[in-house]
């Protein structure tokens, strides 16, 4: 009895690492030195990230064996930013860089501070600003320094940012949760605040989901801070259905990637190989992320070479061609309602639609002329 209550609570403990990994894990014994249990059916994999300054090569090749919250919205198609291909192909031959950007960074560097911003939240829009001055601390938070696998699902992996240990009181209901919950920190925009209704991107929601199932909790909260300034929590109860999408979707592009696996590591000809990995993969997703991947791998043609086409190709190809043609035949009576309109407004800079917008017209002379349409609502009624 009381062995089953205590690994109810996440161990997060760095005792014990090494241990021998249950048969649905098996497959990860080359990263058995870094596990422990840290929960029932959850295993914890505290690999760390740097080794005396250096990258740790398995802390990157460990996310090859599993498919990781950040990756799972690219999955279900609610990543604007992903794609499926990418993704499938970076599980099988295709690295991708090690690479930092301008947000990549400062995520890391202010991950922690908005952290602690978290532990003043009152459930108030500005009540943290008053804790914070006065040390009031609301509720504490632990780092979660490891990858969790639930044995249940062997092909998912969790990297959170931090636990919210049980036994607190909610900000947000005034009752104690006794359960352990996880918490996610990010940084938003301003555009992609005003963007989405909840105030965050689709695939935050879909990551912390992710993080819920892996560690069989129901509940998360996600703490974000908007352009550097307004701070809020959004406390996150289990969705069930979008849980069922993500085990469903990610267990058949899980097979994919076995399949692909076993074909690419067959005898046979380069060329062919990656010709029947290609017969199985996803469809790309239309973002900006499948065209990086594409140059990058198949930056070189083959030459002279010549095939038949089939009838499902063809059939791309006139719907290609057709929508071609149907934009052509937008831009040209978008161009003709531009011109309408810069007719109906030579004598105005502005005019204005009230609560609805605006048009501007502005042709100061020596100076750069400006045309917009700021209207909205118009797609109301």
């Amino acid at each position: 009895m009381s062995t089953t209550l205590k690994m109810n609570k996440i161990d997060l403990s760095l005792d014990n690492l090494g241990c021998k990994l249950p048969e649905e894990i098996a497959h990860l014994e080359e990263y058995a030195k870094y596990a422990k249990q840290i929960k029932e059916d959850v295993y914890g994999f505290f690999i760390p990230q740097f080794i005396e300054g250096k990258r740790n090569e398995d802390w990157y090749s460990f996310r090859k064996n599993t498919l990781g919250s950040s990756e799972i919205a690219t999955i279900i198609e609610m990543d604007e930013y992903g794609d499926s291909v990418k993704l499938f192909r970076s599980k099988i031959d295709y690295d991708i860089p090690p690479f930092a950007t301008k947000f990549t960074v400062n995520g890391l560097h202010f991950e922690e501070r908005i952290s602690d911003l978290w532990e003043f939240y009152d459930g108030t829009e500005t009540g943290w600003v008053d804790n914070w001055t006065q040390a009031n601390k609301i509720r504490t938070k632990v780092p979660i320094p490891c990858y969790a696998i639930n044995i249940n699902y062997p092909h998912l992996s969790a990297s959170l940012d931090f636990l919210i240990p049980g036994g607190q009181v909610s900000p947000f209901t005034g009752e104690v949760i006794e359960s352990d919950a996880s918490l996610e920190i990010k940084m938003v925009s301003q555009f992609a605040s005003e963007k989405y209704e909840l105030g965050i991107p689709h695939r935050y929601v879909v990551q912390t989901n992710l993080q819920m199932i892996v560690l069989g909790i129901t509940y998360a909260e996600l703490a974000y801070l908007v352009a550097g300034v307004d701070f809020n929590v959004l406390p996150l109860d289990m969705d069930l259905e979008l849980c069922q999408e993500i085990i469903v979707k990610s267990y058949e592009f899980w097979n994919r990637v076995t399949m692909a696996r076993d074909i690419y590591n067959s005898e046979g000809d380069e060329l062919e190989i990656d010709r029947k990995i290609t017969e199985i993969e996803p469809e790309p997703s239309g973002n900006e992320a499948y065209l990086e991947f594409y140059k990058d791998k198949y930056k070189t043609s083959y030459e002279d070479t010549l095939r038949a086409g089939e009838e499902q190709e063809w059939d791309i190809a006139v719907q290609y061609k057709t929508c071609t043609d149907d934009i052509a035949l937008l831009e040209k009576t978008k161009e003709k309602l531009k011109q309408k309109i810069m007719s109906f407004s030579k004598y105005d800079e502005v005019i204005s639609f009230g609560d609805n917008g605006r048009i501007l017209n502005k042709r100061p002379e020596g100076k750069r002329a400006t045309f917009r349409v700021n209207i909205k609502n118009y797609k109301e009624g």
